[in-house]
C-alpha cells in the first residue's frame, strides 16, 4: 500500500501518478488519476490547510501556513 501527498505552495497543479511495474516477463505503467481527469492540488501559502479525514469528511489542519 502507498500513500500518496499531493502539496503545492504557490500554484494551481494538476497532476496523475505513474506506477511503473514488472512481474517475471511482464511489465507495464499504471496510471492513478480521479476517474480519468488529473487530480488537483492548490497552492496553501496564506490559506488554511485540510486534509481527508479517512471517513467522510475534511479536516482543518492548524491555521494558516507560512510557507
Amino acid at each position: 500500500m502507498f500513500y500518496v501527498t499531493g502539496r503545492a505552495e504557490k500554484y494551481d497543479v494538476r497532476w496523475y501518478l505513474e506506477v511503473e511495474w514488472s512481474q517475471g516477463d511482464r511489465h507495464g505503467t499504471l496510471r492513478i488519476d480521479d476517474q480519468g481527469k488529473p487530480f488537483r492540488t492548490s497552492g496553501v501559502n496564506g490559506r488554511p490547510t485540510y486534509e481527508w479525514g479517512g471517513a467522510d469528511e475534511w479536516l482543518r489542519v492548524g491555521g494558516r501556513n507560512a510557507w
